[in-house]
């Protein structure tokens, strides 16, 4: 399972909250956990041995990009589950002044 949070700043006070409370309620849970700094913000990936492919409520819950969240529930009600709960490891990208720019995550966290 895949969470993408949009945010930098950690000293807002609704920012940490949200990006601590879905590491230490996954870790509660069982999951192995990793964190990743992005260009953005953060990813948080989570495995556990009993995954079931119905995570979709639990990265609700823990406050996953509403994008993601939107993007999948569109595939699933069209039967069309591939590509799920993506997040790019790498990315490559054009800005406003036609200057390609490289990002790629840094492993900041690991709990396993």
């Amino acid at each position: 399972m895949n969470l993408d949070f949009d945010f930098l700043d950690l000293g807002k006070w609704e920012n940490f909250y949200k990006f601590m409370k879905a590491i230490h309620e996954l870790k509660y849970l069982g999951f192995s956990v990793r964190v990743y700094r992005t260009f953005k913000g953060y990813h948080v990936r989570a495995t556990h041995p009993l995954e079931t492919g119905r995570e979709l409520p639990l990265r609700i819950y823990l406050g996953d990009d509403p994008f993601r969240i939107d993007y999948d529930i569109f595939r699933e009600r069209n039967n069309a589950p591939v590509l799920l709960d993506t997040l790019y490891v790498e990315k490559l990208s054009v800005v406003h002044n036609r200057r390609t720019e490289y990002y790629q995550e840094e492993e900041i966290y690991a709990y396993d």
